[in-house]
């Protein structure tokens, strides 16, 4: 279902949940090998549109992380605000 409706949140979820495997605690592993991944462990900062400026990322280049996230969010027809209508137990129970 998240294939072919990436609007449904909970499904994108549900098959990041069944398809992570060993990729978060590799993720998690890179992450604290750096003073800046450590901190963003720690932190565990929100993506939401109170703390990410969407027009500044619209304006990026093509190409860029911020400019094809917000592609990705406008042809989904969703916000950042979109994806914390649900938790996945992934990342909640990933050790650090």
């Amino acid at each position: 279902m998240s294939l072919s409706d990436p609007r449904r949140g909970d499904m994108i979820a549900a098959l990041g949940e069944t398809t992570a495997g060993i990729a978060l605690p590799r993720l998690r592993d890179h992450m604290l090998n750096s003073a800046q991944g450590r901190q963003i462990l720690k932190d565990r900062p929100r993506i939401n549109s109170d703390t990410v400026d969407m027009n500044a990322l619209a304006q990026l280049p093509e190409g860029t992380f911020g400019r094809a996230y917000v592609t990705w969010l406008e042809g989904c027809g969703v916000t950042p605000d979109t994806e914390h209508q649900f938790t996945t137990s992934t990342t909640r129970n990933l050790p650090m």
